[in-house]
Order: C-alpha cells, then structure tokens, then sequence
C-alpha cells in the first residue's frame, strides 16, 4: 500500500484538467456507493416489518432463526432496485415523503448505473461539462442519502423493539472489523 504522504505528493502533480477527472469518477463512485446503502436501508426494512414479525411468531429454536434469516437476507440480496422498491411498497413502511421519492430514487440509480458516462461523453471532455457532472453527482448523492435515512428513521424503532440497541449494533460492527482482520491477516503475505 503506499504511504499517504506519496499519495498527496501525486495530487499535487495533477494537473487541473486531471484532477477534475478524477473528482468526477470519486463523486460517481460515491453516488454508487450511496445507493448501495439505500438499497441495505430498504433490506433492513423488510427484515424488520416483514421478515421478523412472522420468524417471532414461529420460530422457536436457534438453528431454524438463523436457517431463515440467512435465507430471507440472501433473497433479498438478490434483488434489484427496482424489486426492492416494490417490497417495501408491499411489506415495509412507508411513509408519505419516502413514497414521493422512491420512483426518483429508482430512475436516478438506473441512469447512473447504466446510462451516465454514455450521456455524459461530450461534457466529460470540457472543464465546464465536468464541472456540471460534479454538481448532479452532488445532487444524486444527496437524493440517495435524503432517502435512506428516512427509511432508517422508520426502521429504527421497530429494530430497538427486536433489540437490536445502539449497544448491539456496536458490538456487531466491532466483530465484523475484528472477522475481517483476522482474515486478512490470515491473507497477507507472511514476511520471511
């Protein structure tokens, strides 16, 4: 991995036209990577309205818990977008503004995951049409953001009912961090 030092060394020997660029494919990067958590925000949803009222009143041991929540999470998974936003229309909660914005939400993501840079070739060569992509990047982001913290905000207390507290969730993340250090660890070149 290289130092942080040589990194910023790079940046500075960037030219403008080659930072820009670059500002473009990271503020496209986090537009996608913010639909990404929407996306999980909409799965957590359904876990909680959909998923965990019926496992309650049904499961009573361990194995079979964790058998269909391992299923339920992985049909999920396999969902688009688009799908997704159809099961929380059907199962999940939600809300007047969240609706308003969920065909919004779908077009934007679509358009960004398969139309973006197509539509975008002329400007992506100006300094002033890339200067435009970062503004609508911006926006997108913000549209993607805006979204999945109302859905959390709905989500949220009907996952501290199921006991999924602040003190669990940290406890969670902090296995998760330790599993992937672990295995990277395990992955690393050993240094003979």
């Amino acid at each position: 991995m290289r130092p942080f030092t040589l990194f910023c060394k790079e940046m500075e020997d960037l030219d403008p036209e080659s930072y820009q660029t670059r500002e473009v494919f990271a503020y496209f990067g986090r537009a996608t990577f913010t639909a990404q958590c929407l996306e999980q925000a909409i799965i957590q949803d359904l876990i909680f309205f959909d998923h965990f009222p019926n496992a309650v009143a049904t499961v009573k041991d361990k194995e079979t818990w964790t058998a269909r929540f391992d299923s339920f999470e992985a049909a999920e998974l396999r969902r688009t977008l688009g799908m997704l936003i159809k099961r929380l229309r059907a199962e999940g909660q939600v809300t007047t503004s969240i609706e308003e914005h969920l065909d919004e939400v779908l077009e934007k993501r679509n358009w960004l995951a398969h139309r973006y840079f197509n539509e975008r070739a002329v400007e992506f060569t100006l300094s002033e049409g890339r200067a435009k992509m970062l503004e609508e990047l911006q926006e997108v982001h913000d549209l993607f953001r805006k979204v999945e913290v109302m859905i959390n905000e709905v989500t949220r207390p009907i996952s501290i009912k199921y006991g999924m507290t602040d003190e669990i969730l940290a406890r969670i993340t902090l296995d998760m961090i330790t599993q992937y250090k672990k295995e990277a660890e395990q992955d690393a070149p050993s240094n003979r």
